[in-house]
C-alpha cells in the first residue's frame, strides 16, 4: 500500500517539509501531538522502510523525497495508502504552486466468487493548481475506479493538453484508461511515477515527519506483511 497512492507537489523537499509542519503543527498540539523530522539516506526502498510499521487509523510518519526534477514526492504510512487527496489541495494552496494525487490500485475483488478481501481497482490522476478557481484547487480529475463493484468513469476540470479524450468514448469503461495512459500524462507533466530510479537522486535525502505523543483511540499497528497479504 505505501506506493499504492502517491502525491507530488511542485517545490524541493526541505520547501514542502517546512510547508506541511507549519500546516499540521497548530493541528496536533491541540491533541498533544510533537511533529519530528529526521533525514533519511539510500534509496527509494530504504526511504520507504522508514514509514514502518503501518497505521491502520492516522497517518503517523510521512516521507518528502526529492525527485530527479522540480516535484517532490509524498508517501504516508496509512494501512490502507497515502490519502494524498486533502494534502495536496492545502499544500497546493499554501506553496501557491501545483500538485498531483495519482492511484494506481490492481483489481483485486472476487465478487464472483463472493469471497472478502482484496482492495477494488482504481486509477486516478488528479492535478491541483491554485489559480483554478476551484474551492479545494482541482483543477483536472480523472477517475477510473471499481466503486464497490460497479466501474465508474469520471472526469472533471479543465482538460490537460496532452489528453487524448477520444479514448473516453470507449464502450468498455474500463477501456477508456490504463496504467500506460496514466504514466504518459504524467510524464507529459515531468513526473516518472513508476520508475524507481527517478527518486532520491545521488547526494539528495529524504525527509521524515513522525508524531510523537497522543495516539488514536483504537489505533494499531500493522506489519506490512499482513497488510499485502489481506489484499
Amino acid at each position: 500500500p505505501l506506493t499504492s497512492e502517491i502525491g507530488f507537489v511542485d517545490v524541493p523537499a526541505a520547501r514542502l517539509c517546512d510547508a506541511y509542519l507549519e500546516w499540521q503543527r497548530p493541528i496536533q498540539s491541540k491533541r498533544r501531538v510533537e511533529l519530528r523530522t529526521r533525514p533519511i539516506t539510500g534509496d527509494l526502498r530504504a526511504a520507504l522502510q522508514s514509514l514502518l510499521p503501518l497505521n491502520a487509523i492516522e497517518a503517523r510518519k510521512c516521507l518528502f523525497v526529492p525527485t530527479a526534477s522540480a516535484w517532490t514526492a509524498f508517501f504516508e504510512n496509512r494501512a490502507t495508502g497515502t490519502d494524498a487527496s486533502s494534502s495536496m489541495s492545502v499544500l497546493s494552496r499554501l506553496l501557491r504552486c501545483r500538485a498531483i494525487r495519482v492511484v494506481a490500485i490492481p483489481d483485486g475483488r472476487r465478487l464472483q466468487a463472493k469471497k472478502s478481501g482484496g482492495r477494488y481497482g482504481a486509477l486516478i490522476l488528479e492535478i491541483f493548481d491554485p489559480s483554478s478557481g476551484d474551492p479545494r484547487n482541482l483543477s483536472r480529475s480523472i477517475v477510473l475506479a471499481n466503486d464497490g463493484g460497479r466501474w465508474v468513469f469520471e472526469t472533471s476540470g479543465v482538460k490537460l493538453p496532452f489528453e487524448d479524450d477520444r479514448r473516453y468514448d470507449a464502450p468498455k469503461l474500463r477501456d477508456r484508461l490504463s496504467l500506460q495512459v496514466v504514466s504518459q500524462y504524467l510524464d507529459a507533466l515531468g513526473v516518472r511515477a513508476f520508475d524507481p530510479a527517478f527518486y532520491l537522486p545521488e547526494g539528495e535525502k529524504a525527509l521524515l515527519v513522525e508524531k510523537q505523543g497522543a495516539v488514536a483511540a483504537g489505533e494499531k499497528e500493522r506489519r506490512l506483511e499482513d497488510v499485502r497479504a489481506s489484499f
